[in-house]
């Protein structure tokens, strides 16, 4: 990103709507806008209306907009914020004449770096607000917003000086020490890091599925209705039905949602003994998305017995299985004995599904602790801690079985550069692209 030019995005969703907003930023705005924007004659943070026109004088449109003046703005930037009328055309014309004007089309999440990179606001802070904006339930909002008020940071802060200055002890005790010295007079404080950091890893993993979506594999035998259920549960003909067994050769999914809780389903291929090559891929896939699988409904039917092949999966996989018995229109009375969290459906007349929901919901719910919140809110500050607990074991293995110092050392640089990476220490263009380009355009 080249950061010394005037950019501009929408900043409001595209297509039909009410109002379109723009963000224009840079250092040298005021010669760009010049001519365009009564900007020299406008107080800052003062809403004025403007006949916006091109520069033959033909009218663009009626605007509003507000100036922002460095540093007092969101990117620390001069800044002009613009209110138009919506729609996809108008918005179009509006960005291709600043365009044409010499302003650079924003790359997405541009606006931000530049606030990062002006003091505006954290690492952590810019991540949160990305969060926000995208968040899909009230659980993963809610985390989102202690990363936003500073909470989060107040968290990675403390546990980042608290390293630093157990590592900082460590490295003046191998650099000045003339004595043997006793590592074991560290543990305690290597071990309370650890103890915390579990704590924050734990706790992620317990609400991740309400943030990122379940996984939920749909499996068994061919033609006892799977692709039939699947359908059911998505509310849409996705998978394709019929009486030849083998029909579904790959996996088909559709995240939908229960409530506020994200699930993503997977029609699978049938497990059966088969010589086509297709349909052994086929299930292949099957067992590994069985593997991965929050939650496994594995099926049968009221006109088949479970056989060896189905009661290995179902004891190998037993605490995430729920047991689909289909087609009880077939036979009311059939029951399958020896089992727990089995549900009778008629996938085809749609019987018993929403039984069969409000199990799955309760499932998912009970893997998560919905009292309490996160101070982790994504998947890149979850994978750093989990280095972090990695290093911090290792060196608290060392110290049990007697080790150096040096390879205490080794291990908690590790460590540190997972905090660095953190915090935004450690200014890797490979982390800031990563996390900014997922951002959205305007943001």
């Amino acid at each position: 990103m080249n950061t010394n030019d005037v950019i501009i995005a929408p900043a409001s969703s595209a297509g039909t709507g009410a109002i379109s907003v723009f963000r224009i930023s840079g250092k040298n705005l005021k010669e760009l806008l010049s001519g365009l924007l009564p900007l020299e004659d406008t107080e800052p943070r003062r809403i004025r209306k403007f006949l916006l026109k091109d520069l033959s004088g033909r009218i663009i449109d009626e605007i509003t907009f507000i100036r922002y003046v460095a540093p007092a703005s969101y990117t620390g930037e001069d800044m002009v914020e613009i209110f138009s009328h919506g729609g996809t055309a108008n918005t179009r014309r509006i960005l291709e004449f600043f365009a044409s004007r010499g302003l650079r089309i924003a790359e997405p999440g541009e606006f931000t770096f530049r606030a990062l990179l002006n003091g505006k606001l954290s690492l952590t802070k810019a991540e949160s607000i990305d969060k926000i904006c995208k968040s899909e339930n009230i659980a993963e909002l809610d985390s989102a917003l202690e990363g936003y008020t500073g909470k989060t940071d107040e968290e990675f802060e403390d546990l980042y000086r608290r390293f630093t200055d157990l590592y900082g002890d460590i490295i003046a005790e191998a650099e000045f020490s003339e004595d043997e010295t006793d590592i074991s007079r560290f543990r305690v404080r290597i071990e309370e890091l650890a103890k915390r950091v579990e704590e924050l890893v734990n706790t992620y993993e317990r609400l991740s599925m309400l943030y990122e979506g379940a996984d939920i594999v749909i499996a068994g035998k061919t033609n006892v209705g799977k692709s039939s259920l699947f359908n059911r549960l998505v509310g849409e003909e996705r998978s394709i039905v019929t009486e030849i067994e083998g029909t579904t050769r790959d996996v088909v999914d559709k995240k939908v949602y229960f409530g506020n809780i994200a699930l993503r389903f997977a029609d699978t291929a049938g497990l059966r003994e088969s010589g086509d090559v297709v349909e052994l891929l086929g299930q292949k896939k099957t067992h590994e998305e069985i593997k991965k699988a929050a939650l496994i409904l594995y099926m049968t039917d009221v006109e088949k017995t479970l056989d060896e092949a189905d009661k290995r999966i179902i004891s190998e996989y037993r605490d995430r299985i729920i047991l689909v018995v289909n087609k009880i229109d077939l036979s009311e009375s059939f029951i399958l004995e020896g089992y727990d969290r089995v549900f009778y459906i008629s996938a085809k007349y749609d019987r018993g599904t929403e039984d069969l929901k409000r199990g799955i919901r309760d499932y998912i719910l009970s893997l998560a602790d919905l009292n309490s919140k996160s101070v982790l809110f994504s998947r890149r500050q979850y994978n750093l801690f989990v280095n972090i607990r990695t290093a911090l074991l290792k060196a608290l293995k060392i110290i049990d079985e007697r080790g150096v110092l040096d390879i205490i050392i080794s291990e908690l640089s590790e460590a540190k550069r997972s905090f660095e990476s953190l915090t935004g220490n450690s200014m890797d263009e490979d982390i800031y692209s990563g996390i900014f380009s997922r951002f959205c355009i305007g943001k």
